[in-house]
Order: structure tokens, then sequence, then C-alpha cells
């Protein structure tokens, strides 16, 4: 079974055990079945922000009436004006901080909405609409691990006016996967796609939800070529200092490097949210301060020989081998990073993420007129 499978049939499990059961309420609840959850493209991640924006569309099925199944057959050939004589789901994004369009895709009989037989369901005739959703999601990202860090963009998606004892979302195929993201027209160079899954279930007050989670790891080259090179270099280069014999112009070479350091952190800093605890990038960044801090401080109290002149080269070797554990301490954290989110990532669906050699075969998957 899959993972995604047993993710549903556990929020299944955790739904029928929701403290409004449907059963004392005296009614059955009507289901809404997602056969797909489809993500053409992610548009933006924006960690200093804490929003995304990408479009994703549902595929969404429910019980046709007879009402509804008469209208249908009534129109003949040109159905291109049905609607559903009842219940049309109308959705919530909850964390959607804007919404450019929430709307039907139009049908291959010009309409917004069809009547299909669906063979999961037995051949029952269902109610059918796409749902295309392009909006910007606020999310809190973690950034703790920055630039080595994985994020998680949630959607959860909530039946508008309806709990879970009046309707409810439910997989069309409980061991088939739901989610897909095409990977090859995203706008998201410094991301990579490593998985995506959806988890369908009802909450404590009792609110149907289908919230899909879509993994993403940030391409920390970009971060590291252009700041943690640039520190290792200023830090490094502050050992030169030691050959320069004057205390005021040791003091005032050091000092500079310090400065330098401070600015390039202004700069990273700029692509971060506010957090109330240290980056891994801040940690290098204080590191690179501390160690040329060091420097100054020695700089400034080591006692002057008879010329007037710092005798200290001996002691420089110290000092190198005190920043070249830094470094090795410093990459192996990175490592430890990846590993971990990486191993993370092992444990979710990563087989839902696609490209473009195969959308067409999704794209087959997701037309309607297939049931």
């Amino acid at each position: 079974m899959s993972e995604i499978g047993s993710e549903v049939k556990k929020s299944e499990k955790n739904a029928s055990a929701d403290p409004h059961p449907t059963e004392e309420k005296g009614r059955k609840a009507e289901n809404v079945f997602v056969k797909y959850v489809y993500i053409p493209y992610i548009s933006n991640i924006d960690t200093s922000a804490q929003t995304f924006s990408l479009r994703v569309d549902y595929d969404l099925f429910w019980r046709a009436t007879d009402e509804d199944i008469k209208k249908w057959e009534g129109l003949g050939l040109d159905r291109s004006g049905y609607e559903p004589v009842g219940y049309k789901p109308r959705l919530v994004l909850q964390n959607a901080s804007s919404m450019d369009k929430c709307d039907p895709v139009m049908q291959e009989n010009g309409g917004m909405y069809t009547i299909q037989k669906v063979k999961e369901l037995g051949n029952k005739q269902m109610n059918f609409v796409r749902m295309e959703v392009r909006a910007t999601f606020i999310e809190a990202f973690n950034t703790d691990n920055f630039p080595f860090d994985t994020q998680q963009l949630v959607i959860p998606l909530c039946l508008s006016f309806q709990t879970a004892d009046v309707r409810r979302f439910a997989p069309i195929s409980p061991d088939g996967d739901i989610v897909y993201v095409l990977s090859e027209f995203n706008a998201i160079d410094e991301w990579k796609i490593t998985s995506a899954h959806a988890k369908i279930y009802a909450d404590s007050s009792n609110y149907p939800w289908c919230t899909t989670y879509i993994r993403v790891s940030r391409k920390p080259w970009n971060v590291v070529w252009k700041y943690f090179t640039l520190v290792s270099f200023l830090a490094s280069g502050s050992l030169a200092g030691f050959s320069i014999k004057g205390r005021a112009d040791r003091m005032g070479y050091l000092i500079t490097l310090f400065l330098s350091i401070v600015a390039v952190q202004f700069s990273m800093n700029d692509s971060l949210p506010k957090s109330p605890r240290p980056s891994y990038a801040d940690y290098i960044m204080v590191s690179g301060m501390t160690f040329t801090t060091a420097l100054i401080v020695e700089a400034a109290t080591f006692s002057e020989n008879d010329m007037g002149e710092l005798d200290d080269q001996r002691y420089w070797w110290i000092f190198g081998i005190i920043e070249l554990l830094l470094h090795i301490f410093f990459v192996a954290w990175a490592i430890l990073i990846r590993k971990r989110s990486c191993a993370d990532n092992v444990r979710r669906r990563a087989d839902c993420v696609t490209t473009t050699g195969k959308a067409k075969v999704f794209a087959e998957k997701l037309a309607p007129g297939d049931m």
C-alpha cells in the first residue's frame, strides 16, 4: 500500500473518531470525492515575506440527485449550460492571503459542470467540477537551517459552511495517489521540489479538510559562494595581520575585515524573515566576527618589544588551527542538516513529482472524459 493511501485511511479513521459522529446526528454525511490535486506550477517562494504562490486544480465529484440527472439528460446534445440543481462546492483556502482565481474550469461540453459515471464508485452518476485556484498563501517558514533548509508548503482546503456531519472530503480511490506536481514549469530556481502528499480528515471542530503538503529543499550553492566563501576569505585573511608588526596598523586592518563581515551579514539578512532564533548562516557570520574580534583583542593587549613592534608571529598557527576547526565544524553541520532533510523526504511520497516527460500521461489521467 502506498504511503499516501495509508495516510488517507488513517485520516478517515481519525475522522470517524470525531466528537460529533454523523450516526449520532441521525443522518449520513455526503461525500465530496477528491480524485486529483494537480499543481501545474509554483511561481514564487518568498521566505522573507513568508508567502508562496502557485496554481492548484481540484477534481471533485459529488452525488448527482434525481433532479440533477433529469436536468442533464433533458439538455440533449448541448449540455454546456448544465449546473447542478442543488449543491455546488464552495472552496475555502484558509491561509490564502490573496486570491487571483478560484473558479470552475470549462469542460469538454463547454460548460463548467458535467455528470459522469465513475467506475471507482460502481459506475454511479456523479456531478463533476474541476476547480482552478491561483493564489498567494501565507506560510510560517522555519529558516533555522538556512541555506540548507527544507520547507513545507501547506494548502488547507475546506468546504464553505459545511461541517463533516453534512459533507466531508473522501478519496475516490483510497489506495491511489491524488497529488501531482509538475516540476518543469516552476519559477523557483532556488528550490527543488522533493515530495508531495495529501491528507483528508475532519478536525476537532468537525470541519472537513483536504490538506496538501509540498516539500521543497533550498539549493544552497548561491548563498555558499556569495556569502559563506566571502566570510571564509575575510576571516582567514585576518591571519595575515600577524605579518603587520605595528599595533595601530594591524588593528586598523583587522577592524576593516570585521566591518566587512558585518556588511555581508546585513546583505544576507535581507533574504530572511524575522526569527527569534539564529540560523545556520547567522552562526557562520558570528563565528567569523568572533574570530576576527579575538585577533583584534590579541593585537591590542600583546606587549610590544623594544622597537615598538608586536613580536607575536610565532602564535599565528594557534589561530590558524582554530580557524581550520571552525571550517570543519560548519561543513560537518551542513552535511548533517542535509542528511536529515533527505531522510525525511524519503519517508514522504516523492514519485508524485514529475517533469514534462510525463506531463502528457498526467494530462490524460486528469482528463474528465475518460470516466
